[in-house]
């Protein structure tokens, strides 16, 4: 090598191409990322069936599920509730209860609120 100035000089082309080395990169590349994906999908395998083995141990036949059970759902109070007809009051059990309406707890909008209670509770 010679020197220009104290600047040695550049190495002398050896004859690849740079497309070249840009498809054996890319196919590194891909053999690389091949392989850690087959190796992420073993390391999940294996820690979904260990943690399956420590957190929940196959049930033995005789017992029975939580969900099982005939325990009221949400949906069958619903169903109740809507089956329910409302309570009606007369004018005079609503005079009654609210002591001729004598305690209003607030008004606003279109409403007054008045204190009021029943026997029924």
């Amino acid at each position: 090598m010679s020197t220009v100035d104290g600047f040695p000089s550049p190495p002398s082309d050896s004859g690849g191409s740079p497309a070249v080395a840009i498809v054996v990169s890319l196919i590194i590349l891909v053999v690389i990322i091949v392989v850690s994906v087959c190796c992420a999908r073993k390391m999940k395998k294996a820690v979904v069936s260990e943690l399956r083995a420590a957190v929940a141990p196959p049930m033995p036949s005789n017992v029975i599920q939580v969900w099982e059970v005939d325990a009221p759902t949400m949906e069958k109070f619903f169903l109740e509730l809507a089956q329910e007809k409302p309570v009606r009051f007369t004018a005079q059990q609503l005079c009654a209860f609210t002591n001729n309406y004598s305690v209003t707890l607030g008004s606003g909008g279109l409403a007054e609120c008045i204190k009021g209670s029943s026997q029924m509770g």
